[in-house]
């Protein structure tokens, strides 16, 4: 009766049928809204289930972090929260899957024989029965996962919009994305593609029109999005970005695939060379300043002598 009250309907009744701003719903943080709730902690997450069932209000709830939270810092859920839980529909599920705490066992040395122990007291978790409802241990990313679920089931569809911190846009929170300066337009660029949860990002010339300490910024940002365990392909013109940036570079001529492998690998190649720099200075040039033709050659294409290797990818960069 809780979900047919008004007759059967086949299909599922926890997925409402999508209205108001769920018919429609952007990907990308819109420029205004009617409610922003920001952190996709219990507190942001219950109030986005609860605003969730109402479509005509723009609501959306934004997180620092990259994607869902895996481990929670608690795991203790008392009676009272699992009813909350019924009122969205999932206390049943998560009862299922936790243990439940029926009282509390202190144990102390046996005073006759101190190499034993003896329960000493117990305490009953809920003596007066005050909720029908269990006490349970069940980790707290568990129950973020079903208001999630329930929100994106609501007329409205709603999602969180994960990255924002992630990119470095805390402080811009409040500004509309046109106001914002030019390379932290082109981070959100990536926010938003942060948002969808993909498994791949692919980058068209990010750093164009940066100048060197915001393309300085996006390399450390997509470094940090290749930590995260996601793969991602870039092009670009800027050579000492894709050498310092990829694991993988594949260089293009007329667009053919001239040669793929690591960074080193394709800054030192003679087709590289000839192909991007030409045949380069004379002999009597490069002696002049104090270098050889090849060395002056790549000195173009090259990282600069000393700079770390990158570390090993979980996700990867390739270059194009």
């Amino acid at each position: 009766m809780q979900f047919h009250h008004h007759g059967y309907v086949s299909g599922d009744p926890r997925v409402s049928p999508a209205a108001g701003t769920g018919l429609d719903r952007p990907a990308e943080l819109p420029d205004e809204v009617d409610v922003l709730i920001v952190g996709t902690g219990p507190a942001g997450m219950t109030l986005a289930a609860q605003l969730s069932q109402f479509p005509d209000v723009t609501t959306r709830i934004i997180e620092r972090r990259d994607g869902r939270l895996v481990i929670g810092q608690a795991d203790g859920i008392q009676a009272r929260s699992v009813e909350t839980f019924q009122a969205f529909g999932f206390a049943g599920r998560i009862i299922d899957e936790a243990y439940r705490i029926c009282g509390m066992n202190f144990w102390s040395p046996d005073p006759a024989d101190r190499d034993k122990i003896i329960r000493t007291e117990r305490t009953v978790d809920d003596p007066t029965g005050i909720s029908e409802f269990l006490h349970l241990i069940v980790n707290q990313a568990r129950v973020l996962d079903y208001f999630a679920e329930f929100m994106a089931n609501s007329p409205s569809r709603m999602t969180p919009d994960y990255g924002l911190e992630f990119v470095g846009l805390s402080t811009m929170a409040d500004h509309l994305a046109r106001n914002l300066p030019y390379g932290d337009q082109r981070r959100l660029e990536i926010a938003r593609a942060m948002a969808t949860d993909p498994k791949l990002i692919l980058l068209d010339e990010p750093t164009a029109g940066m100048n060197p300490q915001e393309t300085r910024q996006a390399e450390e940002l997509i470094l940090r999005i290749r930590d995260s365990g996601l793969a991602v392909v870039v092009i670009e013109h800027d050579m000492r970005f894709i050498f310092n940036l990829c694991d993988r570079v594949l260089c293009l001529v007329r667009g053919r695939a001239l040669i793929e492998g690591t960074p080193q690998q394709v800054q030192s190649d003679p087709r590289v060379i000839e192909a991007y720099i030409g045949t380069g200075p004379t002999d009597a040039d490069a002696t002049a300043d104090g270098l050889t033709p090849a060395q002056q050659r790549a000195e173009s294409v090259a990282l600069s002598e000393g700079e770390p290797d990158l570390p090993a990818p979980r996700g990867g960069v390739k270059g194009a």
